[in-house]
C-alpha cells in the first residue's frame, strides 16, 4: 500500500469508529437517532421526513400558536393593511385637491393676465378712436364753449344755463353759416 491508499484506509476507519461511538453512546442513553439518505433527494423531501419522524407521536403545540391567536393576529394584519390603504387614499385624495387648487390658481391667473391684456387693448383702441373726437373738441367746442363762459362772467344773467345755451346756439348757426363758404 501507498501512503494515498494508507491515509483513505485510516480515514474510513475514524469514520467508522466514529459513527458506531456515536451510534453506541445514543443506544446506551436510550435515544433513537434518525438516519436521513440525503443523496438524490431534495430539500423538500429531506424536511417532510425530519418532520413526519419528530411529529410521529403526536405534533408539538408548545411552540406554534393557536389557531384562533393566529387568526386574530392574521385579523389585526389584514386591519392594518386596510387602515395604510385607506391613509394612503386619503394622501393620494388630498395630494389630487392640492393639485386640482394649483391648477385651478395657475388657470385663475392666466385669466386674470388675459383680461388684463384685454383691458388694456380696450384702454388703447377708445383711446386711438378719441384722437379725432378730441380734435374736433379742442377745435371746434372748447373756444366757443370758453367764449360762452365769458360772455357769462361778464354779463351775469338772471338765469347762466339759459344765457349759455343761447349763445352756443347763436355760435353754431354762425359756424354753419361759416362752413359752406369755406369749402
Amino acid at each position: 500500500m501507498n501512503v494515498f491508499e494508507k491515509s483513505r484506509h485510516v480515514s474510513s476507519l475514524l469514520r467508522t469508529v466514529a459513527a458506531s461511538d456515536c451510534i453506541s453512546c445514543t443506544q446506551e442513553r436510550r435515544r433513537e437517532v434518525l438516519t436521513l439518505d440525503v443523496d438524490g433527494k431534495s430539500a423538500e423531501d429531506i424536511l417532510e421526513c425530519a418532520r413526519v419522524y419528530i411529529e410521529k407521536d403526536g405534533r408539538f403545540f408548545n411552540f406554534l400558536k393557536s389557531e384562533r391567536q393566529s387568526l386574530l393576529e392574521r385579523e389585526a394584519e389584514l386591519q392594518r393593511e386596510l387602515q395604510e390603504a385607506q391613509r394612503k387614499k386619503a394622501e393620494e385624495e388630498q395630494l389630487a385637491r392640492e393639485e386640482e387648487r394649483l391648477v385651478l390658481a395657475e388657470r385663475r391667473r392666466r385669466d386674470l393676465h388675459r383680461l388684463e391684456k384685454i383691458s388694456q387693448h380696450e384702454r388703447e383702441v377708445i383711446m386711438a378712436r378719441s384722437i379725432p373726437l378730441r380734435r374736433y373738441l379742442m377745435q371746434a367746442v372748447v373756444p366757443a364753449l370758453s367764449e360762452g363762459l365769458l360772455q357769462v362772467c361778464r354779463v351775469m344773467p338772471e338765469d347762466p344755463v339759459d344765457f349759455l345755451a343761447e349763445f352756443l346756439l347763436a355760435e353754431a348757426q354762425k359756424t354753419a353759416n361759416c362752413l359752406p363758404t369755406e369749402l
